[in-house]
């Protein structure tokens, strides 16, 4: 089993903004929340890095009981086990986050707290804080012309929570498309129907997505056709799409764009675990994981570093 590094980039609403929400959290300091009948531990610090925010959250496991494997010549037995008194079993799943681009990197590994969960974790904090500024501001107005206006906008602002959107490296699907010496087909999902798709329009209040197949001519310039398909990609925020073609020794290709975030860094569980022996969860300084993560950032600034537009 293998430790990955993931991506993502944080979102807030109009209305409560991110370093207010990571102000909110360095208070908090450190503390227990109960998520999906589970017990976790959230920690948050910023003061290690000038740059980035660090954390993380344990997962305590609710059972005392495991199943261990024993194997002897050819016989094969299950044994239970049970943690010492005053124990327990835990994930963990650590994370750094840029203070001026809201940018993250999550370490996950199989049956710990999916990135998708964190983020799920996170709205859940954030949605709290939101309300209580919204209500806030709306105990503040006074009464008078244009105050329904104003309760309106209030609102509206404040209405979206926290997004967690994973990242990719920009370089990586460009890189596959650009290794194939032909491009024949090109297929991608778009979120709804277009105003110019008139016939198709009757189903549109239906359509989740719709899908799209682009063939090539064979004259069609190769390098106008990677050039286009990786802007079309970027310019309409395509998450899904696959590329086929044929590459320099003439095997047919197919190259996929997934939503799934993209793998920054991948180490062996035991290798990684091991720097976690008799840590003390309030230090992070002495975290292996967290520095690695860190310096996985600062390796891929473009991802991190580097403000969107």
């Amino acid at each position: 089993m293998n430790i990955v590094f993931q991506g993502f980039q944080l979102e807030p609403n109009a209305g409560l903004t991110l370093d207010t929400f990571f102000r909110h959290l360095v208070r908090s300091n450190e503390g227990d929340f109960t998520v999906a009948h589970k017990k976790r531990i959230f920690l948050f610090n910023d003061s290690l890095d000038n740059d980035y925010y660090v954390g993380g959250i344990i997962t305590i496991k609710n059972y005392k009981k495991f199943l261990e494997l024993k194997q002897v010549d050819a016989d094969i037995t299950l044994e239970i086990k049970e943690v010492t008194s005053g124990n327990h079993l835990a994930d963990f799943n650590f994370f750094a986050i840029n203070k001026k681009t809201g940018a993250g990197i999550y370490q996950y590994y199989h049956h710990s707290m999916s990135m998708n969960q964190y983020g799920i974790f996170l709205r859940d904090i954030y949605r709290v804080l939101s309300d209580e500024c919204r209500d806030n501001e709306l105990k503040s107005l006074l009464q008078g012309r244009g105050k329904k206006k104003k309760e309106k906008e209030i609102r509206s602002k404040y209405f979206r929570s926290l997004k967690l959107i994973p990242l990719y490296r920009r370089d990586t699907f460009n890189e596959m498309v650009d290794s194939l010496a032909k491009i024949t087909h090109f297929s991608f999902d778009l979120c709804s129907l277009g105003a110019e798709d008139n016939e198709f329009s009757p189903l549109s209040d239906f359509a989740e997505k719709v899908k799209h197949s682009v063939t090539f001519r064979q004259n069609s310039i190769l390098a106008e056709v990677k050039s286009r398909i990786k802007n079309f990609i970027r310019n309409r925020g395509i998450s899904t799409g696959t590329v086929k073609g044929v590459d320099t020794d003439g095997v047919e290709r197919i190259y996929t764009l997934a939503n799934s975030p993209e793998i920054f860094k991948e180490n062996d569980f035991d290798e990684m675990i091991s720097g976690l022996d008799r840590l003390n969860l309030s230090n992070l300084s002495e975290n292996n994981i967290v520095k690695m993560l860190v310096e996985t950032a600062r390796e891929y600034r473009e991802c991190f570093e580097i403000p969107r537009r």
